[in-house]
């Protein structure tokens, strides 16, 4: 285990974006102690970060993981802020999804 402590959110680097994320404590144990365990190179504009909130989205995630220092739960941090997530999960069309909804029906039924 590293013993580098997350300091500051390190994704992503275009300017526009960076207000979009936010660092985040351990949800298991409340924790702010962390060690990267994987750099992410997630760096989209705003408009592709929404679209990654497709169903039939090809997107890649590529956030950072970090380690809990304290009990070892590897998470995302940072990640995208509760507005953006919410965002792309309103304002995101999806029209493969919505095309294949008669299929998801009749496997459903």
């Amino acid at each position: 285990m590293s013993s580098q402590a997350l300091a500051m959110p390190v994704v992503p680097t275009h300017e526009e974006t960076s207000e979009m994320w936010e660092e985040v404590p351990c949800n298991l144990c409340g924790s702010r102690n962390a060690s990267v365990k994987y750099q992410g190179t997630t760096d989209q504009d705003t408009e592709k970060l929404l679209k990654s909130y497709c169903a039939s989205g090809n997107f890649v995630s590529k956030e950072t993981l970090v380690e809990c220092n304290e009990c070892g739960l590897v998470y995302t941090s940072p990640r995208l802020n509760r507005e953006m997530i919410l965002k792309g999960y309103t304002e995101t069309e999806d029209p493969t999804y919505v095309s294949q909804a008669k299929g998801r029906i009749l496997s459903a039924s």
